[in-house]
């Protein structure tokens, strides 16, 4: 079975522990324990990978701004349209 595609942010740990929570569904006890340690992975990992984000986007902004903005808009999910 092929995993799904997940946030870039995840760690081949966190992919790791769905899996084995996922395994774990019979096991109400076990199943809790992975959910919980999956959340604070979870936040942790997207915390490291914003604080990336955020250095990179700083240095950006000393060399070209509108690398920069393009970037943040990445970040931000939102979407650019283009006006005729």
């Amino acid at each position: 079975m092929e995993r799904q595609k997940h946030d870039n942010w995840t760690t081949e740990e966190i992919r790791d522990l769905f899996e084995q929570r996922r395994k774990n569904k019979d096991n109400v006890t076990r199943y809790c324990e992975l959910e919980n340690l999956i959340k604070q992975k979870c936040i942790q990992g997207h915390e490291e990978f914003l604080k990336r984000k955020c250095a990179e986007i700083e240095q950006l902004f000393n060399l070209n701004c509108k690398v920069a903005h393009m970037k943040t808009r990445e970040i931000s999910n939102k979407k650019t349209y283009n006006t005729p």
